[in-house]
């Protein structure tokens, strides 16, 4: 291998010599092996500031171990290449401090010219850009939307791009710069990764400059968030690698793999929201070890068999089962033999107090294996469960918002909550009282436990779950979910202290909570609350009002802006304006606990961001509430959009509504025509939205006000906007007909 170095000045073109170098406080050295440049390293006072590395499409060394290599660099980048027929694939990422700065890719042509950018850096965030190149040898870069459209009008778009490119004799297609998708010319799109770090275990996501200081972490490689391989760092050498792939995929050990653990996932079937893997694992290129594991919707591990690789015999077989009993809680592993007899003599459940030993004989006397969920368990077959819960755990804050877990760890007050197929099983409260507790995870615990099933109030002398508080007697009013419940007494666990009911909304968000003396039976106190939003999920807006020992209104909270605010009963009602949400009666004392209009049902939904255009060069968002595919909110900070489907009546949908909203209903495409009713703002109308010339047609149909109209304003090349006028008077509400016809057809 012939190397070859070349020094120059910061200009990349002034060659020096090696003898002058001295007389430069900085300078570059490009290294080449075989005439192909491999690294430029920056000299600054004699010493290396910075590098840039150009890997072979045969060097496998990842980002990582290059990195920590020259962990006392100020900055490396690391540029790969890779040639795709007529086109170079130059993938582009600058790291300082262990930390991604910059990430391009990009593909260039023949002639060296960029065609198609994928920029991400922590000052612009996101650009997406194409370039389209003139006769003169000038070029214009077309820029993208998030949605992937260009900010252009499209006729005006299409007649420059069919001149320029007839000028040139091009052979691109006008189609390839209408979206940013396909990024070849030759219509393939590349797999664009994601790259996440965790502690060890997966304890916590942290990033790669806290993953130095670890003795082990794992990196998780996803592309269109499907997990695809997985590398685990021991002592910051990877020990590990783990490939996730379909059945039918070939899979060979790579060269650069031999010196590795590599474990390879065929993913074999998915059912009842489980999948279910064959394993086989390679050291230095022999397969050593095979396994059948079943995982739920979590990641959890809920069948096991380990199989000879030579004689493909069953070594082992073992379920993983989730113990929620008035014993306690645990995740405990269950045995059986080659031939699928359960063998295990018992599990051992761990909770706050102590440890108990549960037995198979207890399982089965308590009912265990003939319950929907036990049942899985009796036998080591089938793998995959036909009918079997799926549990959850939810972290929250002191507002009640859902958090990720590691930055629930680092709140003075958070709660875990544990779920199955939506029902609520527990709820742990963490509540630190100091920062050095904090610091040192000291927290004061309390311990909730649900029981739907049991009706009559509990022996808490003989009732063996030591949880401070237990809610019983689950039933269902107004479509809310109620609970009358029992908090032991701090000094004497036997006994209660309070007592009282408590109604959830179908998100187990508290609508109202009365409590009561447990001995004396007289009221102490009582909330109601009001919440803004439908789900949780689009915020925590609401009013709570208190109530004092008398049951009269005490004081009110609202927590609808920047910061909660406390006004006692007098201030409050003062503000007139703030009252009318709260002024019903059934807001004025705590007789009746159950609100008068229904609650909202739950619904599954998956949150996304909607990029949307407000005027060439600009974008705005708004966020996306889905069920199976179709949207049913969209929501921004002060307006929120329902979309109704052809079985929900108006009327009864807005009863279970708390503000006022925009709604859309009995939408209907007819392929260039979107017809659609519209209520909001006390409006009625019917809206015609033509696909084709994006333009919008309104038939006000009845509204309290009179002259009321609806006018097209500002056209500009992203989106038409329209408003509701009151005579000359604007209503200020805008819709934008890109934003408004993106939300149709999704609904």
């Amino acid at each position: 291998m012939k190397t070859k170095v070349i020094y120059t000045k910061r200009d990349k073109k002034t060659v020096l010599e090696e003898n002058e170098l001295h007389n430069h406080k900085s300078y570059f050295k490009h290294i080449y092996e075989n005439e192909v440049l491999k690294k430029t390293e920056v000299w600054n006072r004699n010493k290396v500031d910075s590098i840039t590395l150009y890997p072979s499409e045969d060097e496998k060394t990842s980002d990582e171990e290059i990195l920590f290599e020259n962990i006392f660099l100020r900055s490396v980048q690391i540029i790969r290449i890779k040639n795709k027929g007529e086109y170079q694939w130059v993938h582009d990422k600058k790291y300082t401090n262990l930390l991604l700065a910059k990430e391009e890719m990009y593909i260039n042509d023949f002639n060296r010219r960029k065609i198609a950018s994928y920029k991400v850096d922590q000052l612009n965030g996101v650009q997406m850009t194409k370039y389209l190149y003139l006769k003169d040898g000038d070029y214009r870069e077309i820029d993208y939307f998030r949605t992937r459209r260009p900010y252009l009008e499209k006729e005006k778009f299409i007649s420059y791009l069919d001149q320029v490119l007839a000028e040139n004799n091009s052979s691109l297609n006008p189609t390839y710069y209408l979206k940013f998708s396909p990024f070849f010319p030759s219509g393939e799109d590349p797999e664009f990764e994601t790259v996440r770090y965790f502690s060890f275990n997966e304890d916590e996501e942290i990033n790669l400059q806290q993953a130095f200081f670890e003795r082990e972490f794992s990196k998780k490689v996803y592309t269109n968030n499907i997990l695809r391989r997985t590398d685990s760092f021991r002592l910051l050498k990877i020990k590990k690698r783990t490939y996730f792939m379909e059945e039918q995929s070939l899979f060979k050990v790579q060269k650069h793999d031999n010196d590795i653990l590599v474990e390879v996932y065929y993913l074999i079937q998915e059912k009842n929201g489980f999948k279910k893997w064959r394993i086989e694992t390679f050291k230095e290129n022999i397969l050593c070890d095979q396994e059948i594991v079943v995982t739920d919707a979590l990641g959890e591990c809920s069948f096991n068999q380990k199989i000879d690789p030579v004689s493909e015999n069953v070594i082992t077989t073992s379920k993983y089962a989730y113990f929620s009993t008035i014993r306690g809680s645990a995740t405990a592993e269950l045995k059986y033999d080659e031939t699928g007899k359960l063998i295990t003599e018992g599990v051992t459940l761990h909770d706050c107090w102590d440890n108990e030993f549960y037995s198979v004989e207890e399982m089965h006397q308590d009912g265990f294996f003939e319950s929907k969920y036990g049942k899985y368990f009796l036998f080591a077959y089938p793998e995959i469960p036909e009918d079997i819960p799926i549990t959850k755990t939810v972290y929250k804050n002191h507002l009640d918002e859902i958090i990720p877990e590691n930055e629930a760890k680092e709140q003075y007050e958070y709660s875990e909550e544990t779920y199955q197929n939506g029902h609520l099983l527990k709820r742990i409260s963490y509540k630190a009282h100091s920062h050095k507790a904090l610091k040192n995870d000291e927290y004061h615990i309390r311990r909730a436990t649900y029981y739907d099933d049991l009706e009559n109030v509990p022996d808490l002398e003989n009732f063996v779950d030591n949880s401070d508080e237990i809610y019983y007697n689950k039933r269902i009013a107004n479509n809310y979910i109620l609970y009358d419940f029992m908090t032991r007494n701090y000094w004497d666990g036997k006994k209660a202290e309070f007592s009282g009911t408590v109604v959830y909304d179908n998100f187990y968000r508290v609508v109202s909570k009365v409590i009561y003396n447990a001995q004396s039976k007289e009221l102490i106190s009582g909330k109601k609350t009001l919440y803004m939003n439908v789900t949780p999920l689009l915020g925590q807006k609401y009013i709570t009002v208190n109530f004092n020992s008398t049951g009269d209104v005490e004081s009110y909270i609202d927590n609808r802006f920047t910061f909660p605010e406390y006004y006692t009963k007098g201030n409050f009602e003062n503000k007139k304006e703030e009252k009318g949400l709260v002024s019903q009666e059934y807001y004025k004392d705590i007789k009746n606990i159950v609100p008068n209009n229904p609650a909202f049902p739950f619904a599954d939904f998956s949150t996304y961001t909607i990029f949307y255009p407000i005027e060439s060069g600009q974008e705005s968002e708004i966020t996306g509430l889905m069920v199976d595919s179709k949207i049913k909110i969209a929501a921004e900070e002060y307006i929120a959009i329902h979309f109704l489907d052809s079985k929900t009546a108006l009327e009864d949908y807005m009863k279970m509504i708390p503000t006022s909203d925009l709604y859309f209903y009995h939408i209907e495409n007819t392929g260039n025509i979107i017809e659609t009713d519209f209520f909001g703002m006390e409006i009625h109308a019917h809206f015609s939205i033509d696909l084709t010339s994006r333009t919008i047609e309104c038939q006000v149909v009845n509204s309290e006000e009179k002259d009321i109209t609806f006018r097209k304003e500002r056209p500009n090349d992203a989106t038409n906007v329209y408003f509701f006028y009151v005579g000359e008077q604007k209503i200020f509400v805008t819709f934008y007909s890109e934003l408004l016809i993106d939300l149709l057809l999704k609904a």
